[in-house]
């Protein structure tokens, strides 16, 4: 017997350990950037340096191959080890930085001979331009030091007229706007049109475009809202070194927004650069918000009925106002009747709700003031429903909803329901005053042990008498001290009332009825 276990628990093991090693081999897409240098890798890795030093383990005949063409990552491993390899690319995927597209245009014109949809453009006095052949270029510079080195000294140009004396921002375009612009722009053939190497780069990058003697430097940081660009302008005029290296403006704009910078030539030529800013991913994908869904608008019915429902909040807030909490509560009881329920009216449902409750809670007050009526209140709790709440107080259904005003069993998170019902009249008040405690004796017995002892002889009294569906719960809302504070009590044949009314009074408690609870509560100042 015990060799057919070994032999068992022999095949148990071999079963394992070849499920373990069994390999496989799956292909992932990666993010582009996937082999760029790590901190913890000395030089520039390959796929599987970067996967060991991700906690991932290769054995024999394991590989990772990355193919940087398709931005594919071919792995061959066990399936644990595979498990591991999904977790880290799905890690990566979103983790993967935003980068920022910068594409420049520029366009030249006579302001006097300029359409109508750039006259309003602002301007400012401009030198001249270059001649000689330069290349065109555009990339990302490192450091920001060495990118404000460059633009510190002029190009390879002839010698050029003198710097503008003024130049700024002419206005912020948003996507739209500007390609209505452009169009217009491409379609004149009085207007000198130059669209620019575009470039790429991360937050905080230094980004330079050049075409021939004309440079554009900027540098874009993405804002704490993930989406805003905050872009630092470097615009020397052609062939021109920018003084001292310092920015010439400094602009604020949202993802894909397009910023205008205008400068007047020496020939009386008007030069504008239009500057895109746009978030991408590593791979240049744009980086689509996510939208929220508009809501449907209101139809004519329901716009009127949210007008008849405004204003007869109006008229319950002058009556709050007046200290005429009746009033106010059947005008907000009419207005939330009347409003629609719809996605537009939700914020005013729930500001009707909170002074609808202000209104309960004070007219609670005064009706408790003026001594007409104990009426007790409830919050109503997740999950609830109105006959819960109904069979908590012992009431009818009808009952509750006559009180509160309800037009159906439908209640609402933390709601304000008044129960109509005094403590004295309910079915537990009826049986306390019915129910005679035999006996008590105690002698320095703590107040939690003596409760627990009444509860116990109301319940056996209870139990298959005139009450028999009579369920006593001791709710205790005092603090520890007070549990603990000892009581010397002798009492023959009184009420449950009385016992109670005595043994929390020795305690300086006191104690009063919530549908089948008995509350124990600290006497009040």
């Amino acid at each position: 017997m015990r060799s057919i276990l070994l032999w068992c628990a022999f095949l148990c093991v071999v079963v394992s350990i070849g499920k373990s090693e069994e390999l496989y081999t799956n292909v992932y897409v990666v993010p582009p950037t996937f082999l760029e240098q790590r901190d913890n890798l000395p030089t520039m890795p390959e796929a599987k340096a970067i996967l060991e030093a991700a906690g991932i383990q290769f054995s024999q005949g394991t590989s990772a191959i990355f193919n940087p063409k398709t931005s594919q990552l071919i792995v061959r491993n066990t399936e644990d080890q595979m498990e591991l390899v999904e977790a880290y690319i799905d890690s990566l995927k979103s983790g993967v930085a935003k980068q920022i597209h910068i594409s420049v245009r520029e366009a030249t014109f006579d302001p006097k001979n300029s359409p109508e949809l750039l006259k309003w453009i602002v301007s400012g006095p401009l030198g001249g331009t270059g001649r000689i052949e330069l290349p065109s270029q555009a990339k990302s510079e490192d450091p920001i030091r060495d990118f404000e080195n460059k633009l510190s000294r002029p190009p390879l140009t002839e010698d050029l007229s003198s710097p503008p004396s003024q130049r700024g921002i002419a206005g912020v375009f948003t996507d739209p706007q500007f390609q209505v612009l452009i169009r217009e722009i491409e379609k004149n053939e009085e207007i000198g049109y130059l669209q620019a190497p575009s470039t790429m780069c991360r937050s905080g990058q230094p980004a330079l475009v050049q075409v021939k003697e004309k440079r554009w430097g900027v540098i874009p940081v993405i804002g704490s809202d993930e989406f805003t660009i905050d872009l630092t302008l470097y615009l020397p005029s052609p062939g021109k070194a920018l003084p001292n290296g310092h920015p010439s403006n400094q602009v604020t704009i949202w993802d894909g927004q397009t910023v205008a910078y205008a400068e007047d030539l020496n020939d009386g030529t008007r030069r504008i650069s239009f500057i895109t800013a746009r978030l991408v991913d590593a791979a240049g994908k744009a980086i689509i918000p996510e939208k929220k869904k508009r809501p449907e608008p209101l139809s004519e019915a329901d716009s009127k009925r949210v007008e008849k429902a405004d204003e007869a909040a109006l008229a319950g807030s002058q009556a709050l106002s007046d200290e005429n909490y009746k009033e106010a509560e059947k005008r907000y009881q009419t207005a939330l009747d009347l409003l629609p329920s719809h996605e537009l009216t939700k914020a005013r449902r729930e500001a009707y709700e909170k002074q609808f409750v202000l209104i309960r809670k004070k007219l609670l007050e005064q009706r408790q003031q003026a001594g007409i009526s104990s009426f007790r209140t409830h919050i109503v709790q997740a999950g609830e429903t109105l006959h819960d709440i109904a069979r908590r107080y012992d009431l009818s259904v009808s009952k509750l909803e006559g009180a509160n005003r309800l037009a159906s069993n439908t209640i609402r998170l933390g709601q304000l329901l008044i129960i109509p019902e005094s403590p004295s009249d309910s079915r537990l008040g009826k049986a306390l005053k019915t129910l005679i405690i035999p006996k008590i004796e105690w002698r320095d017995v703590p107040l939690q042990q003596g409760l627990g002892q009444i509860q116990s002889q109301i319940l056996q009294t209870t139990e298959g008498g005139l009450f028999p569906d009579i369920k006593c719960e001791m709710i205790l809302e005092i603090p520890k001290e007070l549990l603990e504070g000892q009581i010397t009590l002798r009492l023959t044949n009184v009420p449950a009332t009385e016992a109670l009314r005595y043994t929390t009074a020795l305690a300086r408690c006191r104690y009063e009825l919530r549908g089948n609870s008995i509350v124990i509560l600290p006497e009040k100042e």
